[in-house]
This record gives C-alpha cells, structure tokens and sequence, in this order.
C-alpha cells in the first residue's frame, strides 16, 4: 500500500508541473527567439506576450516549489496536498496562457515546417505540453484543496 500513500503520491504531481514548466519556458524561449530573430520583438502587443508569459513562468515556478517543499517536508499531508492542488491549478492556467501566446506570437510559422517529421518543433512541444495538461481528476484535485482551504482557511498555505 506504499505506493498510494499520502501525500506522496497525489503530492508526487508536483514533479509534473515542474516538467510542464520546463516545457513552458522553452515555448516562451522559443517565441522570444523568433521574434528577434524578425525583428518583431519591440512591438508592443508582442511585448506585452513576452511580459504576460515572464509573470506565468515566475507564477508556476514559486508554485511548484512550495508545492514541492511542502510534499517533501512530510509534515502536514493536508496542507501539501492543497498545496499541490492549487499549483497544478495555477500552471494549467498559466500554460494555457502560454500556449495561447506562443502560438499567437509566432503564427503560421510556429506549425510548419517543411522535412520535419512531425512538424514543427514549436507545435511538437505545444502538442506534448497540452497533453501533459491533461492528467487525470484535475475538478477532483481542485475540489480537494479547496474543501482543505474552507475547513482550514488561507493559513493552510503558510
């Protein structure tokens, strides 16, 4: 029974949002780079992409590290698996975000590539990152936290 013990297995989630961050920064890094590289970088709506996905990526990386420190300090399950919860809710959002921008910001030539097998490498990341999103019971992982949050109040979260 180890193995679904809490809170490390539901708290384990955290290691999967600190991959979707991953994947989060390397689109942001990828938007950032193409609009250099057209000289796109200084009008404003593409600024305000690159600003929107820089508060996103600080957002979910402060997240995640809670939510890690919080599992691996094995002290209060109910608190680290609010915790958890709550950041997975954050980097969906914030991913979602991101994903949105990138595309936006980049367009047309962020999904075609000519010789690449499985098109571009930004949409292949864009495909692997969406679909990470969708790990199982997100309501479920949402409703928890928050039934922790209204029996326990904000406090829960330090």
């Amino acid at each position: 029974g180890d193995y679904l013990a809490q809170p490390a297995f539901s708290g384990g989630i955290w290691r999967i949002l600190a991959l979707q961050l991953g994947a989060m920064r390397r689109l942001d890094e990828a938007l950032r780079a193409h609009l250099l590289e057209h000289d796109r970088a200084g009008h404003p709506a593409q600024r305000a992409r690159l600003m929107e996905n820089a508060l996103d990526l600080e957002t979910t990386r402060l997240w995640t590290l809670a939510a890690a420190e919080a599992v691996e300090a094995g002290q209060d399950t109910e608190a680290a698996l609010a915790r958890v919860g709550l950041a997975r809710e954050v980097t969906t959002r914030a991913a979602e975000g991101v994903l949105a921008r990138t595309r936006r910001g980049i367009g047309l030539p962020g999904s075609v590539m000519e010789g690449t097998p499985g098109g571009a490498p930004v949409e292949r990341l864009a495909r692997d990152l969406d679909s990470f999103l969708r790990q199982p019971g997100p309501d479920a992982a949402l409703d928890r936290a928050t039934d922790i949050l209204v029996a326990r109040g904000a406090r829960v979260l330090g």
